[in-house]
């Protein structure tokens, strides 16, 4: 019988996302144990490559290496900008693999040493922008800066260099909108907003723990239109797994925000598993296919990519707003209108009729899951 930890990803995705279910949480660190083990791997597979190919960057990398503990290093290459060198370095300048390596590392050692080699290093951000540290020569003393931690894990980035790279094309956004970080003046505003968004999801463990798992960098920005603040916009890349940019939140309400905060914690989740064990259509396939397929939830036209995410995503959402309606949580006549948004895609989804108008095989294993999903919300909704 196929043990737990050998379970492909896909095939655990409904029960993670079930936050009803007392097997979520178990399921959800699952996965992630597996996405863990996966980067630990390309990384030795890093390490033996430097050790062919430059003894020097080699012998600097173990350097480095030794200065954090196994759970640092461990933190280290899940850290999105991280783990996206790590398992591209073939693709990229390998110096620029290696650098990015040793500069992260003596990064989180300057954290909990409180200095750093003032020679290399003018001043040093952690790239999921959860700490800044900076040497004041004027006065011989370091001084630094801990970003704020939605749920005290999942780092709040407003500022550092990662943030402030952010491009239009990063967030699909059209090149007449103009991206600009937030007021410093604005942001305590926000983490009370977020701190208040969370709190009535805290007694909920299948609900944190996705949340804390997945959300690996919240990168936080305004998106103007000629001077006019937008609607609430976030986004995921898949090559950039966990990083969610989130856009315009000050005056978003807190349904809004949570559910974009589930929404995309559920498309890392999708990622990683993609990453164990290769599920969604590669991006060759998906840009032949184009934006064909249509959503029964939005109506929008998608890739066959962000149809099969979709499907998933929704389902979170749906299984997140159920809690909600039974609980008492959030305003209730948003939480309604949410459900009977999302139980109504799932009754108007047709994932074959999908497969062949958008000519995607639909694997036997990915039908499956989708026909349960469907089954328990269409089944539950009805009762």
């Amino acid at each position: 019988m196929e043990t737990l930890s050998l379970i492909k990803p896909l095939h655990l995705f409904k029960s993670a996302f079930s936050f009803d279910n007392s097997d979520a949480v178990q399921m959800q660190n699952l996965i992630h144990q597996q996405y863990e083990a996966a980067l630990l791997k390309k990384y030795d597979y890093l390490k033996a490559y430097f050790l062919r190919s430059n003894s020097e960057l080699y012998e600097a990398l173990i350097i480095a290496e030794q200065k954090i503990d196994s759970n640092e290093l461990s933190v280290l290459l899940q850290i999105p900008e991280m783990s996206y060198l790590i398992r591209k370095f073939h693709l990229v300048d390998n110096k620029v693999v290696f650098e990015s390596l040793v500069t992260a590392m003596n990064a989180i050692e300057s954290k909990r040493l409180n200095s750093f080699n003032i020679e290399n290093y003018k001043s040093l951000w952690i790239p999921d922008g959860s700490f800044f540290i900076k040497y004041n020569s004027q006065i011989g003393q370091f001084t630094n800066f801990d970003s704020f931690k939605l749920l005290d894990i999942i780092p709040v980035d407003f500022f550092s260099p990662y943030c402030l790279k952010i491009t239009n094309q990063d967030v699909n956004e059209p090149l007449s909108h103009t991206i600009t970080p937030y007021d410093f003046a604005d942001i305590e505003e926000i983490c009370d907003l977020f701190e208040n968004t969370v709190l009535p999801i805290l007694p909920f463990p299948g609900i944190t723990n996705q949340l804390t798992t997945y959300l690996k960098a919240i990168v936080i920005n305004r998106i103007t239109n000629q001077g006019v603040v937008t609607n609430l916009v976030s986004g995921s890349d898949a090559r950039f797994i966990g990083r969610t940019v989130i856009s315009n939140v000050l005056l978003a309400e807190p349904e809004k925000i949570i559910e974009a905060f589930i929404h995309e914690s559920i498309h890392s989740t999708l990622y990683m598993g993609d990453a164990i064990d290769a599920w969604l259509p590669t991006r060759e396939e998906t840009h032949q296919a184009g934006y064909s397929a249509i959503s029964p939830w939005t109506g929008n036209r998608i890739s066959i990519s962000s149809i099969q995410e979709a499907i998933f995503v929704w389902y979170g959402i749906y299984k997140l707003w159920k809690i909600a309606y039974e609980n008492q949580l959030y305003s209730s006549p948003k939480v309604e209108r949410r459900l009977k948004f999302v139980s109504n895609g799932f009754e108007k989804l047709d994932i074959v009729r999908l497969a062949t108008d958008n000519k995607f095989i639909l694997k036997d294993d990915f039908y499956d899951a989708v026909q349960k999903m469907k089954k328990n919300v269409v089944t539950e909704m009805i009762s």
